[in-house]
């Protein structure tokens, strides 16, 4: 039951996480990448699963973040062409 429960609540965490990235602004990711990185430099003692949810949340936005400014360096070239 305990583990059934754990596992709906990793999934709504995941499911909403995903969402966000979906309506997310570049100014939004980058916002919450500042949070993150704030969070591991403050020397706060977090455990070892946060730490680790933090690190894959900050890898997802930066891959959000390169993939928006790649999509914007296009369009740039576009229009400069």
């Amino acid at each position: 039951m305990v583990i059934w429960s754990f596992t709906i609540w990793s999934f709504t965490i995941l499911s909403f996480i995903i969402c966000s990235f979906f309506t997310m602004t570049y100014d939004q990711a980058m916002a919450r990448l500042q949070e993150i990185v704030q969070q591991l430099e403050n020397g706060q003692a977090i455990s070892l699963d946060q730490y680790t949810k933090l690190a894959k949340e900050a890898k997802e936005l930066i891959e959000y973040c390169r993939k928006q400014l790649t999509e914007l360096d296009g369009e740039i070239k576009q229009i400069l062409e």
